[in-house]
């Protein structure tokens, strides 16, 4: 009984520790560039965007009237969400007959994931995806014997993880054809697996739809992220993001858990599971994916993993989860804003490691996931000063035109209280919302290169420079341009602004 108590207990507490650990922080640094990007989807609410579903969106719209549009706030949302996923975790695990040790093992290992404490920190889709993609194994673990509830949750699920991210439709696809592999009585299960499919397809109908009408621009996206943007990853290199990513001694629990699930017999109805992380990952390096976005993988994993390390006869098994904390907070400040910019500078350069994004450019004095929270309100300032130094007159008919998401959603941020008007860019989903205003005669350019935009201005003036010496480097150095006299129509250069990657 005071066992059972003790599991009660911790699925309620470990969860709290969480959400609690990320709000005591959640004001340390400053608003991250994705974060002013869905603050703009929400004000736009749609059935689609370029370089992400819909439900980040519609999420935000609603955070918008919850929280009187302080982006802070927001991440509260990911803080619960975060909370709700271990709880999760831990009642499969407490269902499974796993003990305190269990229980404890899988709290430490997922509170002290550094992928998780960054990716949870702020506003996105990417904390909810662990979530849906946990509950969608769990039921799918079961989806032979789910009746029509269960097949009707299961697709509606699937489909709200699909309005999520686009990568829960290949999780559930692989579900699909593992399970089915290794189904008894495949004759039975397919008829499931195609009833849950049709209700997922039919729930995200309207958002195909958008695609095929604005013309699969999300295909675009991904095509030059892979060509472009995103790094390479060999086998190897996957392996060791995962390892690190989660935690190096929590691979002691998801690599064992991996070969347990495919050779026990008590965990033979997982087994497909083991196949699907596999194949996942494999997917992964010639789409030149990022390693995070395997990140809703691993909990089932950690989760038998630490169900067999507490059946084992071992003396101080009680040291394992403790060793992962305190390693775990160690490896804390690289991932959870807890230190001021001064300190974590000495303490990154005194662990003589630092966090990678995956992408094909220079870093900065941060890590980028920092490094994309600072200078935004200066750099809105700065445009405010430029643009309030031109008539008035002139600025009824000047398009404010940044270089990409981040830029144009501070300023739309920003804007309204220092008096900009709405933000134009070429990138991603703001080609697709146009520019503003449609009768301009000039455009005040934030960024971007000098003989890029001499294409269209027949004058071309610079007329101030901003920079903050903790952006990327690609962020820094930004030339404020105010281009006049086109050289042809505004509806003719929009074109030339696109960018989808």
């Amino acid at each position: 009984m005071k066992s059972r108590l003790h599991g009660s207990s911790l699925v309620l507490l470990a969860p709290l520790c969480l959400f609690l650990l990320h709000a005591w922080f959640y004001r340390s640094y400053g608003i991250f560039r994705d974060e002013f990007y869905y603050f703009v989807c929400g004000l736009r609410p749609d059935w689609g965007y370029v370089d992400h579903p819909p439900l980040v969106g519609w999420i935000s719209y609603a955070l918008s009237h919850l929280f009187q549009q302080d982006l802070s706030l927001y991440r509260f949302w990911s803080f619960a969400i975060a909370a709700a996923h271990l709880a999760l975790v831990l009642c499969w695990v407490r269902k499974h007959h796993g003990g305190p040790l269990a229980q404890s093992l899988v709290a430490v290992a997922l509170i002290m994931s550094p992928l998780r404490l960054g990716m949870d920190h702020f506003f996105s889709m990417n904390s909810l995806e662990p979530l849906i993609w946990f509950a969608i194994f769990w039921l799918f673990s079961q989806v032979a014997k789910l009746h029509a509830p269960g097949i009707l949750g299961l697709g509606a699920l699937i489909a709200v993880g699909t309005l999520n991210k686009h990568s829960t439709a290949v999780y559930a696809v692989l579900l699909s054809f593992c399970f089915f592999w290794n189904a008894a009585d495949r004759w039975r299960l397919c008829k499931k697996i195609l009833a849950v499919a049709t209700i997922s397809l039919v729930l995200i109908s309207p958002h195909l739809i958008w695609q095929m009408q604005q013309g699969w621009p999300t295909l675009e996206f991904q095509h030059n992220a892979r060509l472009y943007k995103n790094e390479a990853l060999t086998a190897t290199a996957l392996l060791g993001e995962w390892i690190l990513h989660h935690h190096p001694l929590v691979a002691f629990l998801w690599i064992p858990g991996f070969f347990i699930i495919l050779t026990q017999s008590r965990w033979r109805f997982l087994r497909p599971y083991s196949w699907v992380v596999l194949l996942f990952g494999l997917l992964l390096i010639p789409a030149h994916g990022k390693s995070y976005y395997a990140a809703g993988l691993m909990a089932p994993l950690i989760a038998v993993g630490a169900l067999e390390f507490e059946a084992l006869d071992l003396r101080l098994r009680w040291l394992f989860p403790v060793l992962i904390g305190l390693s775990g907070l160690l490896l804390m400040p690289l991932s959870l804003p807890v230190l001021p910019v001064s300190l974590f500078q000495s303490y990154q350069d005194a662990l003589g490691f630092r966090p990678e994004s995956g992408e094909r450019h220079a870093e900065g004095v941060l890590p980028q996931h920092y490094a994309d929270m600072f200078g935004w309100r200066e750099l809105a300032e700065h445009v405010a000063t430029l643009w309030h130094e031109l008539p008035v007159a002139e600025q009824r008919r000047t398009m404010l035109l940044a270089q990409n998401y981040g830029q144009a959603g501070a300023l739309d941020y920003y804007g309204p209280a220092l008096g900009l008007p709405p933000a134009s860019s070429g990138h991603n989903s703001y080609y697709l919302w146009g520019y503003y205003p449609r009768d301009a005669t000039q455009i005040l350019i934030v960024g971007g290169q000098r003989e890029d935009h001499e294409k269209f201005c027949g004058k071309l003036e610079t007329l101030g420079e901003f920079d903050h010496p903790l952006r990327m480097p690609y962020e820094r150095d930004l030339v404020i341009y105010l281009c006049q006299d086109l050289n042809q129509p505004l509806q003719d250069i929009w074109p030339l602004t696109r960018k989808f990657i």
